[in-house]
């Protein structure tokens, strides 16, 4: 039960937390760039249950990653697919996989692989500190 009300918690405010009580940006090589008036539909399943949210700016964008990472230390199974670069099915599956104890590197990696068209599923091992990212085109 204590598991589904952060969740909750979490989720909502993924999606709907106000820009003034946003972090600062930070600092990376990576340049996102949202248009103001559609912005990104990220489409993502936690645990099986399916959610749908539109990113309009880098402070959306952070919030949105670091509740996806927020809930993968929680022991939730995270699938993530931007509905912009979506390719339809593949008969060969390419994957990509990445291990790490870096956030930000995670926050990099998944926002590229989303580009380029690929499904992410982000994990996180409790034992280890690392997060595991798999992306499948």
């Amino acid at each position: 039960m204590k598991k589904k009300v952060i969740f909750a918690a979490l989720l909502a405010l993924s999606c709907v937390a106000p820009t003034s009580c946003s972090k600062e940006n930070k600092q990376t090589s990576m340049n996102l760039t949202f248009e103001s008036h559609t912005g990104r539909v990220i489409r993502y399943s936690v645990n099986g249950a399916d959610y749908r949210c539109v990113i309009r700016s880098n402070e959306e964008w952070d919030k949105l990653i670091s509740n996806i990472l927020a809930l993968s230390r929680e022991g939730f199974t995270i699938r993530i697919t931007d509905e912009n670069h979506a390719y339809g099915e593949s008969m060969t599956k390419e994957t990509v996989t990445l291990t790490t104890k870096d956030k930000s590197e995670v926050d990099e990696w998944i926002f590229k692989r989303l580009l380029e068209g690929y499904e992410v599923i982000v994990s996180y091992n409790d034992n280890t500190g690392e997060y595991t990212c798999i992306a499948t085109k």
